[in-house]
């Protein structure tokens, strides 16, 4: 049964919806409204003959779209230029030629009869025709009622129903199977809920497992690295247990009587080689003659044996200095001497702050005075203490935050040179500040 019509740009409809009742359907309007064109839509979509005048004035596309209470959908669309075409339930026809899809009298139940080579629609009636037959010729009519009752055709249309009844057991046994089929496989498919929560649950398990590993390893890597600084600290410990044995270093004795001391060991060697040269020339000589005074030569010898005395004794001096350190770079000391005395500075100047506040906290309360005047006196006396206090209190906090910056300075400063530059010795921030004259050098 016919459930909906709906025609667009199709004649005079621009676009009506029309739903039929269940029963008997009754159109009434004034001439002229479209209800013919409703009948011609539906004659159009069974038969398909030519339709050239459907589309609307100034529209590009006309349509008639109709549904079945059995859930069909069944379209037809023309166009000003091209051939009709058809879609069935989301399928398309076109080429059609003048001739409708297989499909669409399987659903609409509403074909021309055929007899011979006439056709007979006896599902339509215009309006300005006579009922069925009536405006006929007899012939047609005489064929119409004779192919009716003619037993041959009955008995076609018997085993066509048969087939029909075939055919449809034989889709009503597919279907069946199909739906066990498909009951099978939804209850084989039932505990896939139950294994699509346990699966949800596995992945979550997984991730936390993953994180587990990752904090595993995290713990790994601070545990190493842990290991690493307890061997570090344990080498530092065996390093701190060795240098506590070494002595402290020998103090630095005066260093003019070695100047002195390698200068004439330098001028010996200078004297030497010269000497070495004089005998490698002297060598190149003849034998002297004899001659009978020898003191010069004596003395030339005695010279001699002297100077070798002098490189001997060198070699041994240059033989024990060459197993000296060599001297540490003297840093000059000036910036740290002036840091030392600005924070002196700021240490008097913050105790003597602090000396005036202890005087002002030990003054006596104001007596009770009988006259206004003097009162009135002692309060400016004390408006005038308190806002010297507050000046001496925010110099205090300048003293405190200029002494703090010292400190860092001074901090830095001594993470850079943890030895004295001119001593060698350790230094600290505890021993600069201290009263009793700071580092001593050793």
């Amino acid at each position: 049964m016919i459930k909906r019509i709906e025609l667009i740009n199709f004649m005079s409809h621009e676009h009506t919806v029309i739903e039929p009742s269940s029963g008997l359907t009754v159109l009434i309007g004034p001439n002229n409204c479209g209800k013919s064109a409703i009948v011609t839509a539906l004659q159009i979509l069974c038969n398909n003959p030519k339709s050239t005048y459907v589309l609307r004035h100034g529209a590009k596309e006309c349509k008639i779209i109709l549904e079945t209470s059995s859930g069909d959908v069944i379209q037809w669309s023309r166009k000003k230029s091209g051939s009709p075409k058809y879609v069935i339930n989301g399928e398309l026809f076109d080429r059609l030629n003048g001739k409708v899809p297989d499909q669409l009298h399987s659903i609409l139940r509403m074909p021309q009869v055929q007899v011979d080579k006439e056709s007979f629609d006896v599902h339509f009636g215009e309006q300005t025709s006579p009922l069925f037959l009536l405006g006929d010729k007899e012939k047609a009519a005489a064929q119409f009622f004779a192919s009716s009752s003619d037993a041959i055709r009955l008995v076609e249309m018997q085993d066509r129903h048969k087939s029909n009844i075939k055919i449809k057991k034989a889709d009503l046994k597919r279907i069946s199977k199909q739906r066990d089929e498909l009951i099978t496989a939804n209850e084989i498919l039932l505990p896939v809920g139950d294994l699509h929560q346990q699966a949800v649950k596995c992945e979550k398990t997984a991730t936390e497992i993953a994180d587990e590993k990752k904090r595993i390893l995290q713990l790994e890597t601070f545990v190493d690295e842990i290991s690493a600084l307890k061997r570090r600290g344990d080498q530092l410990d065996q390093q701190t247990a060795v240098l506590e044995v070494i002595p402290e270093l020998p103090k630095l004795q005066p260093t003019d009587a070695l100047n002195g001391f390698l200068e004439a060991i330098q001028q010996a060697q200078r004297q030497v080689t010269v000497a070495d040269a004089e005998l490698k020339e002297l060598s190149k000589l003849k034998p002297p003659p004899k001659l009978e005074a020898t003191d010069a030569l004596a003395q030339w010898m005695d010279a001699w044996q002297q100077a070798q005395q002098t490189v001997a004794i060198s070699d041994a001096g240059l033989k024990a200095l060459s197993d000296l350190q060599t001297p540490p770079e003297i840093t000059p000391t000036g910036e740290l001497s002036k840091t030392i005395d600005v924070l002196q500075t700021h240490q008097k100047t913050e105790q003597a702050l602090a000396q005036r506040l202890q005087a002002f906290a030990d003054l006596p309360e104001v007596p009770e005075l009988e006259s206004v005047k003097p009162l009135a006196d002692v309060i400016d006396q004390y408006e005038e203490l308190l806002a010297n206090q507050d000046q001496q209190t925010k110099l205090v906090d300048l003293v405190d935050a200029s002494l703090k910056e010292i400190e860092i300075e001074m901090e830095d400063w001594l993470n850079a040179n943890p030895q004295c530059p001119t001593c060698g010795g350790e230094i600290s921030k505890d021993q600069i500040l201290a009263k009793s004259g700071g580092h001593v050098h050793a």
